[in-house]
């Protein structure tokens, strides 16, 4: 691992604790207190964006009840593993840089493109038939 990547892999575990500590600290300090973020696409619409329960998916998550968090947004549940390898992918483009493999950032973009469709599709999916 040359300098450079070392200096990039440290930006990634400074970055990634520093989300883990608001993540932990919104679940545990502000979701308890009734102070949680309103979701503006349901706010002007009353529709559900694709995201919509993701904090009551996450809560779930961590007191592992995944079948609660299921029931929370079927949709992003499903996703989780493939949103979980595309974030690896792009990670480790960030921290090889110009040294990853082509047939990776080929699979990367891929997969990226099919998540935005998945989501849109989910998003007039769920309005749709109430899910």
């Amino acid at each position: 691992m040359n300098d450079n990547e070392r200096t990039n892999l440290i930006k990634v575990i400074k970055t990634a604790s520093a989300l883990l500590c608001a993540g932990l600290m919104y679940a545990y300090i502000l979701v308890p207190a009734g102070l949680t973020l309103i979701c503006p696409f349901n706010a002007v619409t009353k529709l559900n964006c694709p995201g919509c329960g993701i904090t009551g998916t996450c809560m779930s998550i961590l007191r592992l009840d995944f079948k609660t968090a299921y029931e929370w947004n079927k949709g992003l549940f499903v996703a989780v593993p493939f949103l979980l390898v595309a974030l690896g992918l792009s990670l480790l483009r960030f921290v090889r840089g110009s040294k990853v493999n082509p047939i990776a950032v080929k699979t990367e973009n891929t997969l990226y493109i099919i998540l935005i469709v998945y989501f849109l599709t989910w998003g007039i999916v769920r309005n749709i038939y109430g899910i």
